[in-house]
């Protein structure tokens, strides 16, 4: 049976010791249970082992998680960014379910630095991985419906700094056995979708909509639509989901000459934020069937780097850039590390996160929020009410509209 109280599980009741596992601190409870830190006795190994109770509800759900783990068993767990699964055992009371041993979530990280705003050269490189992570479910005909910076963890900030792999599989589904929402909640509220929230028909896409949200979240320091509720969720969604902007060629046409840079480095930086908020916007679309997919997201000129490349190759922001790639993904290729050969990087880093004129540059990209368009097709109830904001709406327009204002 399971010895935890003294500190140590096993797997079987006439187990030997060196099956065991010696519990060292608990990294995380919640209503599902909870998640200890373990060392397993045969092979030396640190891992995690999520531990559930063992009751008829809890029961359905990890069957669900268990087939899907093992669906993933034969992913490559590096490639794919998906957290891997060692095994999984049972008693009267629990369930175990044991995984490799990760760093910290994002939520977390976020915490730990004030919610400060991300750099958009990091946010690119975890969205880089995530999209990978989507791509491989996709393959594998899964759904994770639960895609959430508490569910994105840091795999070791100090040797790989920003690598990340996607975990917890509990919400998720196999694309032809769900069409419609079943159970009573489907996504974390912030990250939920349109669909989810209309109870219309879904698909994988879903989780492009949660990974937008996460990438706004992680660049304005706090959640893109924190409703209160579903209701307050769509009022929001409908609040600020203005129609499609210009494509970026127009962009530059009517904006760029409007603005004055302080030198070339700004530029760069302003470059690649618009070139995130244009792909936050292919994932935050109403219409699921319009939304981004994970292959083409990989694809985008955020995560390629190339029109960077092509306008900003001799700044010191777009060599940052290649060093956060390669430092968090040794793989990522020969060419940009050649390339950072004949590139040096000079002085050091730059953080324009904070400053004045990187907050100017961001409300320049969007506009005040209308959506007649959506506000039609709701009842009134659901409408934004006449008036002033709320003091939260108000505090997160004047800080958040440069995304949310799509």
């Amino acid at each position: 049976g399971v010895n935890y109280f003294q500190n140590s599980i096993s797997k079987e009741r006439n187990t030997s010791e060196s099956d065991f596992y010696d519990v060292f601190e608990i990294l995380g409870k919640g209503t599902f249970g909870e998640v200890v830190k373990s060392w397993k006795r045969s092979t030396g190994e640190m891992v995690a082992i999520k531990i559930l109770k063992n009751d008829s509800y809890r029961s359905r759900i990890i069957k669900n998680e268990l087939k899907l783990l093992q669906t993933m068993s034969e992913v490559d767990s590096e490639e794919s960014h998906i957290v891997q699964f060692h095994e999984f055992f049972h008693d009267e009371l629990k369930f175990y379910l044991v995984f490799e041993l990760l760093e910290q979530n994002l939520f977390d990280f976020q915490k730990e630095h004030n919610f400060s705003s991300l750099p958009v050269r990091h946010i690119r490189t975890v969205t880089m991985q995530v999209l990978r992570a989507l791509a491989k479910l996709k393959e594998l005909s899964i759904i994770h419906a639960d895609l959430k910076p508490e569910n994105i963890m840091l795999v070791d900030q100090v040797r790989y700094p920003f690598r990340v792999k996607v975990i917890d599989f509990g919400s998720a589904s196999i694309f032809n056995e769900v069409r419609y929402v079943k159970e009573p909640y489907i996504q974390s509220r912030f990250y939920r979708a349109p669909e989810i929230l209309l109870g219309l028909p879904f698909c994988e896409k879903l989780d492009m909509w949660s990974l937008g949200c996460v990438m706004a979240e992680l660049h304005l320091g706090w959640p893109l639509y924190p409703g209160n509720n579903e209701y307050d969720q769509i009022r929001y969604i409908c609040e600020t989901q203005g129609m499609p902007r210009p494509s970026l060629d127009q962009m530059e046409t009517v904006n760029v000459h409007k603005m004055i840079y302080p030198d070339t480095e700004a530029l760069a930086e302003y470059f690649d934020l618009r070139s995130m908020v244009e792909l936050i916007k292919r994932m935050l679309t109403w219409d699921s069937h319009e939304r981004i997919t994970p292959s083409a997201g990989l694809k985008h000129p955020y995560i390629s780097t190339q029109p960077l490349k092509q306008n900003y190759s001799l700044t010191q922001y777009y060599q940052f850039c290649l060093r956060s790639l390669r430092e968090s993904l040794p793989s990522h290729g020969k060419a940009s590390q050649e390339e950072l050969g004949r590139n040096p990087i000079r002085g050091g880093p730059i953080d324009l996160a904070r400053s004045v004129k990187r907050r100017k540059m961001m409300q320049t990209l969007f506009r005040e929020p209308k959506h007649p368009r959506y506000r039609s097709a709701f009842p009134r109830a659901l409408q934004p009410l006449p008036g002033p904001a709320p003091p939260v709406m108000l505090c997160f327009s004047l800080a958040a509209r440069a995304i949310r204002g799509l």
